[in-house]
């Protein structure tokens, strides 16, 4: 660090002393950074579609096991947790 005398008050202060190759890299980065995030933004908006009821029913009838399986085992538990109270 630079350090410069304060006429008006008499005092040492210090002054950042700043590279400017080393706020053209941030700059660069910061930039890039932006052009990441857009570019993101385009693609998702881009590649989203719209869902509907059908693809719900569609994961439903795919996963129907799964779902009685996992129902039969809430029930069996909360059977269990209901017979153990007095």
């Amino acid at each position: 660090m630079r350090r410069e005398e304060n006429v008006g008050f008499g005092t040492i202060q210090p002054s950042p002393v700043v590279h400017t190759n080393q706020t053209n890299e941030i700059n660069q980065t910061h930039e890039i950074d932006q052009i990441n995030r857009m570019n993101q933004l385009n693609q998702t908006t881009q590649t989203e579609k719209e869902v509907t009821l059908f693809d719900y029913w569609h994961v439903i009838y795919v996963r129907w096991k799964a779902i009685i399986a996992f129902r039969a085992v809430i029930v069996r538990a909360t059977l269990g947790v209901s017979f153990m109270l007095p």
